[in-house]
């Protein structure tokens, strides 16, 4: 593993720095998909265990330096594990919950979408894409233990909605979004078809999305 590469350095740049050590199998560039640049790290593979040993072992006591910057080299892990541990670090820095986003998110194509009208489909698009938009405030986030529940029948109460969920587990509190404009003679708004439901902890809430998104 490679890092701390300059962003304007190419390929070949990469292999006659690493070449003195030994012939190179392979040397893969990391790149931001979204944005289309470099990332600064790369993985390179030696043809021989004892060439990347030697690179490593050199790189310990005399930094290896490219365009006048220090790399940083170690030891690739496995790819499965690296990937673990990429994702745990952005959790980790995830203040805002953004890796919460796509939970609950059904696409096409898949056995998910199965069942699902086009209808419900199309509202599910808009609703993601909606909140996409608004997590690009960045003083937005995304709840670990609150729901929105969407779709809901115009006559359905907080009472009904509580029921619903509390058989996934305790329910802190149930809010239906109402019209206030348009109230009964109780004074209770018409019910805007959405509302939102706040559980105990983060595990159940969990797992009443994954059951209910459906």
């Amino acid at each position: 593993f490679i890092g701390n590469l300059p962003f304007d350095i190419e390929k070949d740049n990469i292999e006659a720095a690493f070449a003195i050590f030994g012939p190179i199998k392979y040397v893969r560039m990391v790149f931001d998909k979204e944005k289309d640049r470099f990332k600064g790290i790369a993985f390179l593979q030696y043809k021989e265990k004892c060439d990347a040993d030697s690179c490593l072992s050199r790189s310990e006591v005399q930094p290896i330096c490219i365009k006048s910057r220090t790399i940083a080299v170690k030891r690739a892990v496995d790819g499965q594990s690296y990937l673990s541990l990429v994702i745990l670090q952005k959790i980790l820095k995830d203040t805002r919950n953004l890796h919460l986003a796509m939970e609950g998110v059904i696409k096409d194509g898949t056995s998910a979408a199965e069942g699902v009208s086009k209808t419900d489909m199309m509202k599910r698009k808009l609703a993601f894409k909606a909140k996409k938009k608004k997590l690009k405030n960045v003083n937005h986030f995304v709840s670990r233990d609150r729901l929105c529940i969407r779709n809901m029948p115009a006559k359905f109460g907080e009472s009904e909605l509580k029921k619903l969920m509390a058989k996934y587990g305790h329910v802190r509190q149930v809010k239906i979004m109402r019209d206030i404009q348009h109230a009964n003679s109780d004074g209770i708004g018409k019910s805007k078809g959405y509302g939102f439901v706040q559980f105990s902890k983060h595990e159940v809430a969990l797992a009443a999305l994954r059951a209910t998104k459906q």
